[in-house]
Formats: C-alpha cells, sequence, structure tokens
C-alpha cells in the first residue's frame, strides 16, 4: 500500500508492505549448510523524497524492516538473519553540460548472522563519488569510487566486502 505525490518542489512516496514467506531457505554458520524456516514475515516502510535543489537532484531512500521468523521452534519471533532494520540511501547529482557529477551515501543498520540473533553484524555506512562525460548521445565515459574512506564491513559474519574501488567504465547505449 502506498501514497506518492508530485510537487512543486520535487517527488514523495510512502509505502507500506507485508511479505509471507513459507519455506524460507537461508544458509546457517558456522558451515552454512542451508536450511528450511517453515514461515517467515517482513514487514517494511519506505519514505522516498527527491527534490531539485540549486540544480542538483538529491534523492532520499528510507527503508525499516520488521522481518521475523515465524517457525515453530526456540527462533521463533527473532528476527531474520542478515536483514538490517534499517537502511538509508542518499543520492545527489547534477548535470553541468556533457559532465554529470555525483555522489552516494548509504547506512545499514544492525542486523544479525543466525536465527538465534546471537552472532551481531555491525552498522555500515559507505560513500561513493562518480564523474561522467557524454562523448556522444550513445556514448558515455564514466569514473567512480566505490567506499571512499575504505569502511571495512561484513554483510555475513567473517566475509569481508571489498574495500575502495575505482572504476573507470565505458558505455554504449544506443
Amino acid at each position: 500500500m502506498g501514497l506518492s505525490r508530485n510537487q512543486q518542489w520535487g517527488h514523495w512516496s510512502l509505502n507500506a508492505y507485508e511479505t509471507k514467506i513459507s519455506d524460507l531457505i537461508v544458509a546457517l554458520p558456522p558451515d552454512y549448510i542451508p536450511v528450511n524456516f517453515d514461515k517467515a514475515r517482513i514487514r517494511g516502510l519506505e519514505a522516498i523524497v527527491s527534490v531539485r535543489i540549486a540544480g542538483w537532484n538529491v534523492d532520499n531512500d528510507l527503508t525499516i524492516l520488521d522481518p521475523v521468523n515465524e517457525s515453530a521452534g526456540p527462533e521463533n519471533g527473532n528476527l531474520l538473519p542478515r536483514r538490517a532494520q534499517q537502511s538509508y540511501r542518499l543520492d545527489v547529482y547534477r548535470a553541468f553540460g556533457r559532465f554529470q557529477v555525483g555522489g552516494s551515501l548509504y547506512v545499514a543498520g544492525r542486523r544479525f548472522d543466525d536465527p538465534a540473533n546471537t552472532i551481531r553484524l555491525n552498522p555500515y555506512s559507505l560513500v561513493g563519488l562518480r564523474v561522467e562525460y557524454a562523448l556522444s548521445k550513445a556514448w558515455r565515459l564514466q569514473g567512480r569510487i566505490e567506499n571512499l574512506f575504505n569502511t571495512n564491513y561484513e554483510t555475513a559474519a567473517y566475509y569481508n566486502q571489498p574495500g575502495r574501488a575505482v572504476y573507470l567504465t565505458l558505455r554504449y547505449q544506443p
């Protein structure tokens, strides 16, 4: 269920949802053998606001989740593994003729790696920057830096994610 509206200053939307899952397969630590959860439920609220300020496009996206294991057993009512209860994304960008520059911020809240909710995964924030040049209508050259501050983080316990990375991309889109 959602509401959205275009305004003079931009666009907003607010969406609420509930997903019921039967037979959810989850890989459990420490050996990550797949296990079946009979029932799970994910409730979510998503708020999106997009505005244009002094020529800059600013997109905000906040998600709040309530991911619950509803299977019978000792983990009933616990949070589902690896699902952050809160996440936020900010994307800011602007065109200057054939150039476009931008940056993004992604923040993920705490979550657990196991059904018993004993292995906590820390929250983390990532920053990215990008610049793009339109060589023609169909060709673009883009440079970007992901994980600008070389943040150490895990989306699964003991599974480190890439550090700072630099990419140069030539894209053709007719």
